[in-house]
């Protein structure tokens, strides 16, 4: 019964994830097309990742910033 139950919220919680991944994205995409400046855009579409992160109830957390170099580098 448990585990029915935890199957069932995890399957609402996904399909809940990518109705709101979705509509983010045609928003953004829209925005992304019809708004001047590659500035304005990037801060826009910056805004609408930061709004999908609390919507989806996630929270953004780093750790290990002393390991990064002072200058340029890509983190996988």
């Amino acid at each position: 019964m448990r585990s029915a139950l935890a199957g069932a919220l995890s399957t609402i919680y996904g399909i809940a994830a990518l109705v709101v991944f979705v509509l983010l994205f045609l928003v953004a995409t829209i925005l992304a097309l019809v708004v001047p400046g590659l500035e304005t855009r990037r801060a826009i579409v910056r805004q609408l990742a930061r709004i999908a992160l609390p919507l989806l109830g996630l929270r953004r957390s780093v750790e290990g910033l002393e390991r990064l170099p002072d200058g340029s580098c890509v983190v996988v």
